[in-house]
């Protein structure tokens, strides 16, 4: 769409954010974090140590979802189980917090954001 984010609505969402009137949605796209030197979401990251954890059958563990596995879990293990075992590997692994959040959180016209990842 030509046109859509012209200057006059450039201008009208800063002045919404100097309001505070914005809150930002952060996806699982922004939380990238860095393992043995490599990029990876931590979504995919939590994913690929919970198949591992629990020894799924997975071909190519780089294409999974972390919904992929958390479902095959729940056919055969109880919902807390699950919980325990991601809250054991987050707390297993210190990661820095991803570039792009600390810069959303840099600016202080936002007091509230909202998360669509499991974290």
């Amino acid at each position: 769409m030509p046109g859509l984010w012209e200057d006059d609505i450039w201008d009208e969402l800063l002045a919404y954010v100097e309001e505070r009137r914005v809150i930002p949605i952060v996806g699982r796209d922004l939380i990238q974090v860095e393992v043995d030197g490599q990029h990876i979401l931590l979504e995919q990251y939590v994913a690929q140590q919970l198949a591992g954890k629990f020894k799924l059958p997975y071909h190519d563990v780089s294409t999974i979802t972390l919904n992929d596995v958390v479902c095959q879990l729940l056919k055969s293990r109880r919902r807390e189980a699950v919980y325990v075992a991601i809250r054991d590997i987050m707390q297993q692994k210190q990661f820095a917090t991803p570039r792009p959040l600390q810069q959303l959180a840099e600016i202080h016209h936002f007091d509230l954001f909202v998360s669509t990842t499991f974290d």
